[in-house]
């Protein structure tokens, strides 16, 4: 008994020892960086601090200094990537680059090579559309050249809508000056390490990706000392198409989406009346659903309310490291708050802001309202919305295939999206989404 005893007592002495003349040991499971201070006795957060935004310094302006050899060959790549991205999916000029990282939620903690970070990106892309005048928009002159090719009134009446609507959102960004931005949100992974008595950047995995966003644009990993990016195929991108398609094919796709046969609902159980505001209806051959409102929609009002009460957010959600929202840009006066899992709900208060009148199945917080399966065929059932749709319209809707996301097309002429959880505003188009159009 004494032996074991004194045992112990010895292993107590080594550990408080250990712990005195090395704290991280101690530390390294709870090493989160909030504010400046030691994180360990090689290294603090102003070192930290210094390295990232040196990082930052160089992707956005060129300033060198603390940065990895293998590291600024990254850099260099990521400008050629974006620089591709405009080029070839956005139909754009990339004008600049900007860089920030948000230091005050970085994680920090010990690894056998030296330091790993994780932390959030927000990288700011501005750039000009390839655009001389309104008038040369390749949609506008498609959808002219749609006119001149049928002869059914109901489509030509709609063609001339939407060559107005697609009018005023490419005059408003011409307007407002022929820059436009897009963001990317980008979690990393660095490696950084004492070499000498400087901290070095030694390797940098990251990615936008997101629960709900699995594919994601910018995405980098890293073996040995090499690089290796996953590059997304940007000739799927919606401007890549629309700018290459000689206006006879484009013109002939946007008529056919405006003639294709769709069902017509019909009146049930009393006739059509102009000044009621609500009129059962019902597909043929299939049972009445609830009540189907006349009204108006408005793509241009749905696009300002799907731009406004969200941004481009890096505070991660409760238990979803990874995926990002800020609750405070939210309409939450109005709207109930649904933590992380707030896309389609969003969308549905947009349709709303657009015009599209509540239902008994379709209203805050129906399964159809917060559901993306539920919302995709209340709207196709009710001839609300056209599924598999051309990407071009603001104010349209934009899903995985997999129906595990759904977010608004927020502007065109380059086509960017507005969305929630992952919040997103005006950010860079994913080529995986299918489009609904909103009749």
């Amino acid at each position: 008994m004494y032996k074991t005893y004194r045992f112990r007592l010895t292993m107590v002495s080594i550990v408080l020892i250990l712990s005195f003349l090395f704290p991280w040991t101690a530390n390294a499971k709870n090493n989160n960086v909030i504010s400046g201070g030691t994180i360990s006795n090689t290294i603090t957060t102003e070192e930290i601090t210094s390295v990232l935004t040196n990082y930052s310094n160089y992707l956005s302006s060129n300033t060198t200094g603390l940065i990895d050899p293998t590291v600024s060959q990254l850099l260099v790549e990521r400008k050629s990537f974006y620089n591709d991205l405009f080029e070839t999916g956005l139909n754009s000029k990339l004008k600049s680059i900007n860089s920030e990282f948000n230091i005050e939620m970085m994680d920090v903690a010990k690894s056998d090579n030296g330091y790993s970070i994780k932390i959030v990106e927000t990288v700011t892309l501005a750039g000009k559309y390839k655009l001389a005048k309104v008038a040369d928009y390749p949609i506008i002159k498609a959808s002219q050249w749609a006119t001149q090719h049928t002869t059914d009134t109901k489509a030509i009446n709609a063609l001339q809508s939407f060559i107005e609507r697609q009018t005023q959102d490419v005059e408003e960004r011409m307007k407002n000056g022929e820059d436009f931005e897009t963001s990317l949100i980008i979690n990393h992974r660095i490696l950084v390490a004492k070499v000498g008595t400087r901290l070095r950047i030694m390797s940098d995995i990251f990615d936008d990706k997101a629960p709900l966003d699995p594919a994601g644009i910018d995405v980098v990993s890293w073996t040995e000392d090499n690089l290796q990016r996953t590059k997304p195929d940007l000739t799927l991108m919606p401007d890549y198409h629309i700018n290459r398609t000689a206006i006879n094919v484009l013109g002939q796709e946007i008529l056919n989406s405006f003639t294709t046969t769709k069902p017509e609902p019909t009146p049930v159980g009393r006739a059509l009346n102009p000044t009621s505001s609500l009129v059962l209806y019902h597909i043929q051959g299939q049972p009445a659903p609830a009540v189907r409102p006349l009204f108006t929609y408005s793509h241009t009002a749905a696009k300002n309310y799907i731009n406004t009460w969200t941004s481009a957010a890096t505070g991660s959600c409760p238990g979803y490291p990874t995926m990002h929202w800020d609750p405070t840009k939210y309409n939450n006066a109005q709207y109930s708050l649904f933590t992380c899992n707030d896309c389609t709900n969003y969308v549905s208060q947009a349709l709303r802001a657009g015009g599209i009148p509540t239902t008994a199945d379709w209203a805050p917080y129906t399964y159809d309202w917060v559901n993306v399966t539920g919302l995709l065929d209340y709207l196709a059932t009710n001839g609300i919305g056209t599924d598999n749709q051309a990407c071009n319209a603001a104010g349209d809707l934009a899903y995985l295939p997999d129906k595990s996301h759904i977010v608004m097309i927020g502007a065109i002429n380059p086509l960017r999206y507005s969305g929630h959880t992952n919040d997103r505003l005006l950010y860079t188009w994913n080529s995986s989404f299918v489009c609904m159009h909103i009749n």
